[in-house]
C-alpha cells in the first residue's frame, strides 16, 4: 500500500500529497493548520479544511496536517507506520488507550512538530521511540505513566519549546535532561511531586517564560527564590502551593511577571496591594479553591 501518489514532472499530481488509510472506518480527523500557526502555542488555528482519516484522501502539498486519532486507531496504530515521514505535523492521541510500546509504529514521523500523549498510559518505555522526532516543539506527557527513568531519551530534541509532565510521580533526578533542552520556554510541571531540592533543576532554565509547578506540596519560599534568575518568565502557576508565603512572592521582586496564580497557597486577599506594587501590570489570581480534585485527570489504567 503507498501513501503517496506518483506524479510525472510538470503534472498537476506534482502539487498533491496522498495519502491512503483503511477503508474499513475512519481513523480520526485530518486538520489542515492555518498560516502562521506556531505548534508551541496553545491554541487550534485550524482551517475548515477537515478529512475524516478514511480511505484516500489528497491534500495539497505544504499544507501542515494534524491527525486527532480515535479509539479505531489506538487498536490498530500499525496503521501510523505506513504513513510517510512528512504526513503530519502534528498528531493528537491524547485520552486514548495506548501505551509505550505502540509508539513504535510513530517513530519514522520525523516532521511532527506536536505530539500530544496527554492521559494516556505511555509510560517509560514510549521515549525510545520518541527520541528520533527532532522537530518536535511541543510534547505532552501529562497525566500518564511516565516515572522519569528513561526522561533522558528526550534530550535529543533540541527544538522542544513546550513541554507537559504534569500530574505524574517523577524521579527527581529525570528532570536533570531540562538542562539539555536549551529551546525550552514552556514548562508544566504541576504535580510531580517537586520541591524545594528539586527546583534546582528548574533555576538554569533563564530562557523559561511560562512556569507551571502547581500542586506541588513540597515547594516552600526557600525554592521560590531559585526562580529569581528566571529574567524572561511572564506566567507563574503556584496553585495548590500551600507553603508558598507572600514573603516569597516579594522575594521574586524583579521577575516580569504578567500572571500569578497563587490561590490556595498561602497567600490571602491582604497580600494583593504589595504584589500589586511588586509586579506592576501583573495579574495575580489569589482567591479560588479550585474546580477538579487532584485525581479528576487519572491515568487510563
Amino acid at each position: 500500500m503507498s501513501f503517496i501518489c506518483p506524479a510525472q514532472p510538470g503534472s498537476a499530481a506534482d502539487t498533491m500529497r496522498t495519502l491512503t488509510f483503511p477503508e474499513d472506518q475512519s481513523y480520526g480527523s485530518i486538520y489542515v493548520a492555518q498560516d502562521g500557526w506556531r505548534p508551541y502555542r496553545i491554541g487550534t488555528a485550524i482551517t475548515n479544511e477537515r478529512y475524516q482519516a478514511r480511505g484516500t484522501i489528497k491534500i495539497e502539498k505544504g499544507k501542515r496536517l494534524w491527525l486527532v486519532g480515535n479509539f479505531a486507531l489506538s487498536e490498530h496504530m500499525e496503521i501510523l507506520k505506513q504513513l510517510p515521514p512528512d504526513a503530519l505535523t502534528k498528531l493528537d492521541l491524547g485520552r486514548l488507550p495506548i501505551d509505550g510500546k505502540s509508539l513504535a509504529n510513530l517513530k519514522h514521523l520525523t516532521s511532527l512538530q506536536m505530539l500530544d500523549l496527554d492521559q494516556t498510559d505511555v509510560d517509560d518505555q514510549g521515549m525510545q521511540y520518541i527520541k528520533g522526532l527532532k522537530n518536535l516543539e511541543f510534547l505532552s506527557l501529562s497525566r500518564g505513566l511516565i516515572t522519569g527513568k528513561t526522561l533522558s531519551e528526550i534530550s535529543t530534541l533540541t527544538k522542544l519549546k513546550r513541554l507537559h509532565i504534569g500530574h505524574c510521580e517523577l524521579i527527581p533526578q529525570s528532570l536533570a535532561v531540562l538542562i539539555k533542552l536549551k529551546a525550552l520556554r514552556y514548562l508544566h510541571l504541576g504535580c510531580t511531586g517537586l520541591n524545594d531540592a528539586t527546583l534546582d533543576y528548574v533555576k538554569p532554565l533563564v530562557n523559561l517564560v511560562d512556569l507551571t509547578v502547581d500542586g506541588n506540596k513540597g515547594i516552600t519560599d526557600k525554592g521560590l527564590a531559585k526562580l529569581k534568575q528566571l529574567k524572561q518568565l511572564v506566567f507563574l502557576d503556584l496553585v495548590d502551593d500551600p507553603k508558598v508565603t507572600e514573603a516569597g512572592l516579594l522575594g521574586l521582586k524583579g521577575v516580569p511577571l504578567i500572571t500569578l496564580k497563587v490561590q490556595k497557597t498561602g497567600v490571602n486577599q491582604l497580600a494583593l496591594d504589595k504584589l500589586k506594587k511588586c509586579f506592576p501590570g501583573c495579574s495575580i489570581e489569589i482567591g479560588g479553591t479550585g474546580k477538579y480534585p487532584s485525581n479528576f485527570f487519572a491515568p487510563l489504567h
